[in-house]
């Protein structure tokens, strides 16, 4: 075994003389174990916030929005449809017509995207999945369905079992005179069916109705917003990118599921990198109550090191072995800390203790997500280990060497 361990292991299971040293040790060791838990809690808890965002944004964007470079619409081709279709990869392509409309609902109104699509929508993005009251469906026959989200429904004040209709108005593209309230809107009717909750802005602003009609709303008949394409799992999303590129030309913009959400994506990366520096600090605070602990521990064992130098040992050796005593606290705190951090996250995952608060009904879940990386964890060890050195390695450093000089 090495020298310097060996000495310093002794030393930190030993008692020492003075009870104090005991205390001090004792208040550094958990100083790092509370700090490394924390992090690895912390962020495990974003982890697990940010893949269910994420998750449920893939249940409501997908994989590649097809859009027009000027001007809000553009004419449905049947044939480019048809060849989207045919790259290898695509699971399916749903034609979509997207607008601002009035919905009105007994005596309340609200402004909210209806967003009309075809019946390939919902075949692979599991939609069905974010339906928390009523079911998913877009029509029977000749009536259609509404499928509204969350913050929707609550700001319309909606009861699916009254089974009562909702209106929806739009400007009349086609009216010569606006002034008159009879013709200056189109006027459709839709039974609502179900409530959907993404915990995203869609909750708020969203409701799902069939294609066919948003198309007689808007006077759109042959013409879309975009195109939603849905690819097949483990296939390379830039490669078919690429090759939507080059079939739609130019005059059409491809937005993959991240730049859809850019900014959101870059919000949550800056929110975990925010976090981490500030728990790193506090871990970082923590590491350094080892310089207490080591100066008390070289001046109890100035004996011990007389009789060292007495046989032999420089003051290399020396340094060596308070600095592994330092790098073992640490090592042994922070260890325990990532241990008790991980069973935390453990029994949350299983058992939800933790919850979202009074109001956990408004969320998809009860409980914080929790979703441990093992990045993370190595990336916590590997500052507790930095910070247990260089907190040690200046201390022993000086106080040795003052040693040594008499």
């Amino acid at each position: 075994m090495n020298l310097p361990f060996f000495i310093a292991r002794r030393y930190l299971i030993s008692k020492k003389s003075h009870n104090i040293i005991n205390i001090i040790s004792a208040i550094s060791l958990v100083g790092v174990l509370v700090g490394s838990m924390a992090l690895i809690v912390v962020l495990s808890v974003f982890n697990g916030l940010e893949s269910m965002v994420v998750k449920n944004f893939n249940a409501i964007n997908p994989d590649f929005l097809i859009t027009a470079k000027i001007g809000k619409v553009f004419e449905e081709d049947s044939l480019q449809i048809q060849k989207i279709k045919t790259i290898d990869g695509v699971s399916s392509v749903v034609r979509v017509v997207d607008d601002v409309t009035l919905l009105t609902y007994e005596e309340k109104q609200y402004i909210a995207h209806l967003k009309g699509v075809d019946d390939d929508f919902g075949k692979t993005n599991h939609f069905d999945t974010l339906i928390i009251d009523g079911r998913f469906a877009l029509h029977s026959g000749d009536l259609n369905y509404v499928i509204l989200g969350a913050g929707v429904a609550t700001h319309l004040g909606l009861k699916l079992s009254s089974m009562k209709a909702i209106k929806a108005y739009y400007p009349n593209r086609l009216a010569k005179n606006l002034s008159d309230p009879l013709t200056a809107f189109n006027t459709e009717m839709l039974l609502p069916v179900g409530v959907f909750s993404a915990q995203t802005e869609s909750d708020l602003t969203y409701a799902i109705v069939p294609l066919r009609y948003m198309q007689a709303l808007t006077q759109y008949d042959h013409q879309l917003t975009s195109i939603e394409v849905y690819l097949k799992p483990d296939v390379k999303p830039k490669q078919i990118q690429a090759q939507l590129g080059r079939l739609m030309g130019n005059k059409f913009e491809i937005k993959s599921r991240y730049q859809q959400e850019e900014l959101m994506y870059k919000v949550m990366k800056m929110e975990n990198l925010v976090v981490f520096i500030i728990l790193s600090f506090i871990l970082f605070l923590a590491t350094f109550n080892i310089v207490g602990t080591m100066s008390m521990l070289i001046i109890e064992k100035k004996k011990d090191i007389e009789i060292l130098k007495n046989m032999g040992a420089d003051k290399s050796l020396i340094e060596n072995i308070f600095i592994a005593e330092g790098v073992l606290i640490n090592l042994f705190g922070g260890g325990l800390g990532l241990i008790i951090g991980a069973l935390i996250c453990i029994l949350q995952q299983q058992f939800g203790f933790i919850t979202m608060g009074q109001d956990n009904a408004r969320y998809a879940v009860n409980s914080y997500p929790v979703d441990m990386q093992l990045v993370d964890f190595l990336m916590v060890f590997g500052i507790i280990t930095i910070f247990g050195f260089l907190s040690t390695w200046i201390p022993v450093k000086r106080i040795v060497k003052a040693s040594f000089c008499r």
